[in-house]
């Protein structure tokens, strides 16, 4: 097995054209869906199928889903030191710190220990 790293640069950076470019469309949190097919389309010339189509949409859900567990763990450790800082209990940090009702059970689940994982 070979692991290779590729750094995407950016708009700004030098060379970012051909593959860089597409990955960086593809893989990109804040492109829309849309947007990325646009751009596949119109810049790489690449035709939108029903199955690519689809597959881009799979991709910006999976990038999402990995930035929403991204989030939802730093959430659980900012509680976790606010906690232990203030001296406040669950409820109370919840609170301060705006988590929706609908996500306060797993919230506290994950931060008691309750279940595994975000």
């Amino acid at each position: 097995m070979t692991v290779v790293v590729v750094c995407l640069g950016g708009k700004d950076k030098e060379g970012y054209n051909g593959l860089l470019k597409m990955l960086d469309v593809l893989l990109s949190e804040e492109t829309l869906p849309g947007e990325k097919k646009r751009t596949l389309r119109e810049e790489f010339g690449i035709p939108m199928t029903n199955k690519l189509e689809g597959d881009v949409d799979a991709m910006c859900n999976l990038s999402k889903g990995v930035y929403d567990r991204a989030v939802d763990k730093t959430l659980v450790e900012s509680k976790k030191n606010l906690m232990n800082n203030s001296g406040w209990d669950i409820d109370k940090c919840m609170t301060m710190i705006d988590i929706p009702e609908n996500k306060k059970k797993v919230y506290k689940e994950a931060i008691l220990g309750t279940v595994e994982a975000i």
